[in-house]
């Protein structure tokens, strides 16, 4: 529990912008603030109404965060007042203040969310109850980026479902972010989002098809089976390179099914992941896309071949040298020859 004692020194931190390491100072200092609760509400309020602006933004979301009646009561008071800093705040929506979620409403529509800082910097327990505040958080917020970057960063079985929901939304960092936190997690994800391979949202579908082949456990393998029937091709197509990173035998023949679907990559996703599954039998069907319709099927059933150091490849990918697919080409002629650092097409990026 942080130090009541401290208190004075503590609000006057709020507008420090310095840098103390990685950490600004006020946001360490409405971390502190944060945990002693109630206790701080009377000397915050004063700040609302005639502290300076810019601290009192800060102690207003700070308020929020805390969230108790009392807290509310102190907002509410601060915006009926129109002699207060609050009010006189250019940034101020008056209108959210008439619904019972004042305080949460506020500090999510003004200035950076504090869950940003509440546990990333802190190397204190996480409790459930902080848990759950982050997710009651998340489900309000318009954006919740802050919420699921920490929530991503406490990477347990707490955290699966609020994660998995965040697949769906659209921003490219909120995504990576719920997908690092669930890879982290690892099995005991796996279960969760099987469940959601029959989400109606068609990218949450692709998403957790994706993830399910990073995580890389075999209970996926059946579900993923199953989501070869998917009526979105993209799905489809995840699920069959989900499967190849899974590399069970038992897809071969579900993945088989699609060698002589309309869909060129898709019959080039079914290629590559026959290949890494490397079952012996799966090589007389890779040999034969060779001379596939399509050179995107050649390329990828060369490029196979060339990881499994089958000269067989060599022919296809010195005639495709001389096509707009040259590079990739001469990357899988360096595989072949066992140079070291050559790209793999095996090779999957789950970077953050």
């Amino acid at each position: 529990m942080a130090d009541i004692d401290n208190l004075e020194e503590l609000i006057r931190a709020l507008g420090n912008d310095r840098l103390d390491g990685e950490v600004y100072v006020f946001k360490q200092a409405s971390y502190q603030l944060w945990k002693l609760g109630d206790m701080v509400v009377d000397s915050l309020a004063t700040i609302l109404h005639d502290g300076p602006e810019k601290t009192c933004i800060r102690v207003a979301y700070l308020l929020g965060n805390i969230g108790t009646d009392r807290a509310k009561a102190a907002l509410t008071q601060a915006l009926e007042d129109e002699a207060s800093s609050l009010r006189r705040l250019p940034t101020v929506d008056y209108k959210i203040w008439q619904d019972d979620q004042i305080a949460r409403d506020f500090y999510l529509k003004l200035f950076s969310r504090p869950i940003e800082w509440t546990l990333t910097e802190a190397n204190e327990e996480v409790t459930d109850e902080i848990v759950k505040t982050l997710i009651e958080s998340m489900n309000i917020s318009e954006l919740p980026r802050d919420e699921v970057y920490t929530l991503a960063k406490i990477g347990d079985e707490r955290v699966i479902e609020p994660l998995i929901r965040s697949l769906a939304i659209e921003d490219d960092k909120v995504f990576q972010a719920a997908f690092q936190g669930l890879l982290k997690i690892g099995k005991a994800a796996v279960e969760p989002l099987i469940a959601h391979l029959k989400d109606e949202n068609s990218q949450m579908r692709l998403s957790v098809a994706w993830l399910l082949g990073a995580i890389g456990d075999a209970q996926a393998v059946a579900p993923l089976i199953d989501a070869l029937s998917d009526q979105d091709m993209s799905v489809r197509v995840t699920a069959i390179s989900a499967l190849g990173d899974l590399s069970d035998s038992r897809a071969i023949e579900p993945l088989s099914r699609f060698l002589n679907d309309d869909d060129e990559w898709t019959r080039r996703a079914v290629i590559i992941s026959l290949g890494q599954i490397g079952e012996q039998d799966t090589t007389d069907i890779i040999v034969s896309a060779l001379d596939d319709s399509s050179q995107v099927v050649q390329l990828g059933s060369a490029q196979v071949l060339a990881e499994l150091a089958d000269e067989r490849a060599r022919d296809k990918l010195e005639e495709l040298l001389a096509t707009t697919w040259r590079q990739e080409a001469q990357n899988a002629l360096r595989r072949l020859a066992r140079e070291p650092n050559a790209p793999s097409i095996f090779d999957k990026e789950y970077d953050e």
